[in-house]
């Protein structure tokens, strides 16, 4: 009797925590506005804040989340400006610092004029604006994408050098990558990638980073810088397109996307070693934000290695939210109550997430934008 008493508890206490294990609880509605789109989830990878970024008509900004304090701040108002006028400000291209919970780097385009800026937001809610004079005068700006920032402090760019004339077609070659330090705002030129602009990075704990670029072919490979101005080719094959690397935690592996050429917002996700070698099929039809400029808000490895977070394309389901296991294959999905997920960030300590969709189970509509929070359990 007693034998039997302990094994029926231990399948109930087993089966509960098999169903707690992996769900998003306490789901609440942060941010919903009017003819307002909402894009670029991202999260400090060792704090508890989060972004996204909004679009309305001609005006872009970002807004910062903090988990512990429930503080939702804007990057700025638009009444502010460096000028001291009132003037039309938008932010673009937000990364996050791999070391300082508190900083991330943006463009911001104000009076027509490209500028870099490093964003620190306090625990107060207080958010600090910190433009960065970039001194090299022949720099084009506006061409500029942030990839990156690595554990060592440097952020990775992607910009042209020289005189670009308006609505001129640049070629890929004319892309080089730079490195650039916040604390001095100095830029460092790391040496061209022939035919090859740099589209997507992701950071190893080495202080070098994993490229995705595209070339004339119009097919994405991927690369590594060596840090002696450098890249060793990782992969060769003319029939995936590597896009939005994501370095494993421990460095170990890669995951990319293969977007489908035909179906727009749909990828089959890939891994393969960072060493080199033949990727592997990991899941198909993914969803895919085709706008991002990295592998946040599209997925994101869990802190132990084990496994990728992403969003299942699957309209009859209404997108949900996955996680497969690399080593199985096996893929789980989350209880959550919101449905048509587009992009989403998990918090640097695994607690939270920040999800953007188009509302909850009771919607049908796929083009509603709205920003929830939850807490996340795994």
């Amino acid at each position: 009797m007693f034998r039997s008493t302990f094994l029926y508890f231990m399948v109930v206490v087993f089966l509960f925590g098999t169903l707690q294990s992996q769900s998003i609880n306490n789901v609440k509605l942060l941010f919903h506005e009017k003819n307002t789109a909402i894009y670029e989830c991202a999260a400090s990878p060792v704090g508890n804040l989060v972004s996204f970024r909004t679009s309305a008509g001609d005006v872009d900004k970002h807004y910062i989340y903090d988990f512990v304090s429930g503080s939702l701040s804007p990057v700025f108002t638009q009444e502010e400006s460096f000028l001291g006028d009132v003037v039309q400000k938008n932010t673009q291209n937000l990364i996050w610092s791999a070391v300082d919970a508190q900083s991330c780097l943006l463009k911001v385009v104000e009076d027509g004029k490209t500028s870099f800026a490093e964003v620190i937001m306090r625990k107060n809610g207080q958010v600090d604006f910190r433009p960065l004079l970039i001194k090299k005068e022949e720099l084009q700006l506006t061409t500029a994408t942030f990839l990156s920032w690595n554990t060592k402090g440097k952020a990775l760019l992607s910009l042209c050098e020289g005189d670009i004339p308006p609505g001129t077609d640049i070629p890929a070659s004319s892309y080089d990558l730079y490195t650039l330090r916040t604390k001095t705002s100095g830029i460092t030129r790391l040496g061209s990638h022939t035919a090859t602009r740099e589209f997507h990075a992701s950071p190893l704990n080495n202080g070098e980073f994993i490229l995705s670029g595209v070339g004339d072919t119009g097919m994405n490979e991927l690369h590594q810088t060596d840090g002696k101005n450098a890249y060793i080719r990782l992969t060769d094959t003319p029939r995936l397109s590597e896009s939005w690397p994501a370095v494993s935690p421990k460095d170990d592996f890669v995951v990319f996307s293969h977007p489908h050429g035909k179906t727009e917002n749909t990828a089959d996700l890939y891994i393969m070693p960072t060493s080199g070698g033949t990727p592997e099929l990991l899941a198909t039809d993914i969803y895919i934000p085709v706008t991002s400029y990295s592998s946040s808000g599209i997925y994101q490895w869990a802190k132990d290695g084990k496994g990728v977070v992403f969003i299942s394309y699957n309209p009859d389901r209404k997108n949900p939210l996955a996680r497969i296991d690399i080593e199985s294959k096996k893929i789980s999905f989350f209880d959550i109550d919101v449905v048509f997920p587009s992009s989403f960030a998990i918090s640097g300590d695994e607690k939270h997430i920040l999800i953007v969709a188009a509302g909850t189970s009771e919607s049908n509509e796929q083009t509603s934008y709205k920003a929830f929070v939850g807490e996340y359990n795994h």
